[in-house]
């Protein structure tokens, strides 16, 4: 859950992703079946993160369906990740703020008369406000696995 931009914001990298890097590691040892089984106590508990950013971008007509949350412990980036569908809402990035503060767009097509939109984050500050309590429920969920397995 680690939007990055430009702009005037510097966005750090999400809490505990680098915890997350050596528990995707350590989980190469741990059954197929049970990855899936940790997948699917730690999705809602990313869910609680995922209505905070739908209600933060209630404003929008698309943007809150296109928000969606992925469980994986494999890959480039392994942990939780919410994602926002570009073909349902192909603003929603320009809205995040993930590149400028502000986004210049031509109002109802006229390419002859550009305006400035201010940026309505929605994701970012969803993922700050229930971080420490997603990490919390996650770390619970991942210490009685690998309990269950004999890991100390």
């Amino acid at each position: 859950m680690s939007p990055h931009g430009g702009g005037s914001r510097d966005r750090p990298t999400t809490y505990g992703s680098s915890d997350f890097l050596l528990l995707a590691d350590d989980f190469r040892d741990v059954p197929a079946s049970m990855r899936a089984g940790v997948a699917r106590r730690l999705r809602p508990i990313g869910e609680s993160t995922v209505a905070d950013a739908r209600q933060r971008a209630s404003w929008s007509s698309r943007i809150p369906g296109a928000i969606s949350l992925r469980v994986q412990f494999t890959g480039k980036n392994p942990g939780l990740t919410i994602t926002v569908d570009h073909t349902k809402a192909p603003h929603g990035r320009a809205f995040e703020g993930i590149v400028y503060d502000v986004f210049r767009h031509p109002l109802f097509g006229d390419r002859d008369h550009w305006y400035d939109q201010k940026a309505r984050p929605y994701v970012w500050p969803a993922v700050q406000a229930t971080q420490q309590e997603v990490a919390d429920l996650a770390e619970n969920v991942i210490d009685e696995v690998f309990s269950s397995l004999g890991f100390h």
